[in-house]
């Protein structure tokens, strides 16, 4: 083989190196096999994590945007313009995402699963899909608490002052493994007289939320559950002390 041939096959045995390697970055965002949904695992600072910390940031940002819009935070549930028609705060929060376009394409006098809006399932907003799920899913990834003593507690949402246990120590929309197609209007019921809802599920140990203040922060699912609760109430009066999780 001349200096030309041996050249041409280190070049094709290097790409090929680097293929493989990239292929098993790839497979390290989730220890499932091929097909199969990932499984929960990771910690802070393996692949994926820095997806889901920003995709909160985002998603709190566009809450914010949304607030300062319309005074308020948008309910976990709107109503379309025959009064009657439920919608995701998913859809509402289209506009402050940059997929005006997307929001469009949805027609709000026309349930989530009627036949013009089932058709946007497939379009699910990268933003609303963990990086540990599978990448043709149409299920969100974040959800909001829903419920007496929450921020989504009515069909107004909830202003600033309305949070008098203070932004940072107030639940805002946690990443949750769960099978809620991202238009449908359905999140996360609390009700403080029943057991917590069960959180997380992308992570093995813990789950991240973003807080009513913009801030991100990971739990461990070792929280215990008067703090839990204390988070999750906007005014309960309880006072919180240092949080156990990290602050990306």
């Amino acid at each position: 083989m001349g200096r030309a041939g041996k050249a041409e096959a280190m070049n094709r045995l290097s790409l090929a190196i680097l293929f493989a390697v990239a292929f098993v970055l790839a497979a390290g965002c989730d220890n499932s096999g091929p097909g199969k949904p990932p499984q929960p695992g990771g910690k802070p600072g393996s692949i994926g994590w820095g997806q889901s910390v920003n995709n909160l940031k985002q998603i709190a940002l566009a809450m914010h945007n949304f607030h300062a819009a319309n005074n308020r935070f948008p309910p976990a549930v709107l109503m379309g313009p025959d009064g009657k028609t439920p919608h995701s705060w998913r859809v509402a929060l289209l506009p402050y995402l940059e997929q005006g376009n997307l929001y469009r394409q949805y027609r709000l006098d026309e349930p989530w699963d009627g036949p013009n809006n089932r058709q946007l399932l497939a379009k699910l907003p990268a933003i609303y899909r963990a990086p540990r799920e599978l990448p043709g899913s149409s299920n969100a990834s974040y959800f909001v608490l829903t419920g007496p003593e929450t921020i989504f507690d009515g069909p107004q949402g909830s202003g600033m002052a309305d949070i008098r246990d203070g932004t940072s120590n107030t639940l805002l929309v946690v990443e949750c493994k769960r099978d809620i197609p991202w238009t449908k209007p359905e999140d996360i019921p609390y009700d403080p007289r029943k057991p917590l809802p069960e959180l997380g599920g992308c992570y093995e140990d813990l789950f991240i939320a973003a807080m009513a203040d913009g801030s991100v922060r990971a739990l461990p699912k070792t929280t215990d559950e008067q703090t839990l609760r204390a988070l999750i109430s906007k005014a309960g009066g309880e006072v919180v002390g240092p949080l156990p999780g990290l602050n990306p």
